[in-house]
């Protein structure tokens, strides 16, 4: 069986990885051994390197990144374990800790202590438990590990919240009113240099609002994930760790949230309320998709109403789908869209329902195998 080969990012990768936890490792030796100690020079981390865009995402100082590649290092080499405790003077403490960071890295500083420095903010190390919290075991966070190698990875913890977008909505094309709408939220969210504004796409077909979404996406780059919009019933401590783990994962992978309303009721003060606080206190790019318009006091939700398909819209899907067999159909579907505002997804099935039926029916003239107008008709009870 053949294997895929390695890219040149990947090698490249994988090498400054490598290069930089040598470093760190080659730093706790000189430690112990009472050498002279330099820190790590720039240009061994390569900026295009995992690790050079998540110390630039996460705006890490120096002394951070050690302690974050002094834990990467430890998986990578777990010889490293008795290094650490020779340092830390104690066989037991053969982890790395805060105190042993403090005590050897330069530039170090007792703001790594705090729940809201980048380490621990972002969940890029974990803390096992201790007598105290210098002396706690450090680990880097796995999702974390398997970005720096250089992995695709989507963390586990959101797995049953957020799910990409389903495969068959991928391939619905817009129409010229849904397209107007995507450029609109493109333009938004292009001329923007600051937090994007959560754009709100409001109406109750929500195929086209999930297609609209995923034009935008596309467009600019995100990888699309949606999260239904019930899962914020839980309890504030568990939405705000979704929340945390999400902007997480959208900043590392450059992802984009589409938050689903359409199956909760929007009018009740308890759901707007869990709602709205969510969507004020994102800090990553988000479309909301609902029936109603969600009503925030701070954070500016921009919405836009989806209108339903025009009548020479539905009248070129119907065409697009029937192919050449639209024009014995023409007077009948005309008659069906003036009754009826269908969507691209009924159309799609009615087609695929009139060509199956079509085999089934008994045909006029044999000579002519075309849909007839009592296949049509079948379709008053689709």
């Amino acid at each position: 069986m053949k294997t895929s080969p390695i890219s040149h990012w990947h090698q490249e990768n994988f090498a400054t990885l490598i290069n930089a936890t040598n470093y760190i490792r080659q730093y706790l030796e000189n430690k112990l051994e009472g050498k002279a100690l330099k820190p790590l020079p720039p240009d061994v981390i390569l900026p295009t390197s995992a690790l050079g865009r998540l110390c630039h995402i996460f705006n890490l100082t120096e002394f951070e990144r050690d302690i974050l590649l002094l834990c990467t290092a430890l998986e990578i080499d777990p010889n490293l374990a008795d290094l650490c405790a020779k340092l830390q003077g104690n066989p037991q403490l053969n982890y790395p800790t805060f105190a042993l960071a403090l005590a050897t890295f330069p530039q170090a500083s007792w703001c790594v202590l705090s729940p809201q420095n980048p380490l621990q903010c972002w969940r890029l190390i974990e803390i096992g438990t201790g007598l105290t919290l210098t002396q706690a075991p450090l680990r880097i966070e796995p999702n974390i590990l398997s970005y720096l190698l250089g992995e695709v990875t989507f963390d586990r913890q959101l797995l049953g919240f957020v799910y990409p977008l389903p495969s068959y909505l991928e391939e619905i094309p817009l129409a010229p009113s849904q397209e107007a709408i995507a450029e609109q939220l493109v333009t938004i969210w292009s001329n923007i240099s600051s937090s994007s504004p959560t754009l709100q796409l409001c109406g109750g077909e929500l195929t086209a609002k999930y297609a609209i979404a995923k034009a935008v996406s596309v467009r600019l780059g995100f990888d699309l994930h949606v999260m239904s919009a019930t899962v914020l019933s839980q309890t504030p401590n568990d939405i705000y760790q979704i929340k945390q783990r999400w902007e997480r994962e959208a900043l590392l992978n450059n992802s984009l949230l589409l938050l689903d309303c359409d199956e909760i009721l929007l009018n009740e003060p308890k759901v707007t309320y869990l709602v709205s606080q969510f969507v004020e206190n994102l800090q990553t790019p988000a479309i909301v998709c609902s029936e109603e318009r969600l009503q925030t006091k701070h954070n500016h939700v921009i919405s836009f109403d989806i209108p339903q398909l025009s009548y020479q819209e539905q009248i070129e899907i119907w065409a697009t789908h029937l192919d050449t067999e639209v024009d014995g159909l023409k007077l009948e579907i005309t008659k069906l869209v003036s009754q009826f505002n269908l969507s691209y997804k009924t159309i799609q099935a009615a087609c695929q329902q009139l060509k199956t039926q079509k085999s089934k029916l008994k045909i006029e003239d044999s000579t002519h195998p075309t849909l007839h107008t009592e296949h049509l008709k079948k379709l008053w009870d689709f």
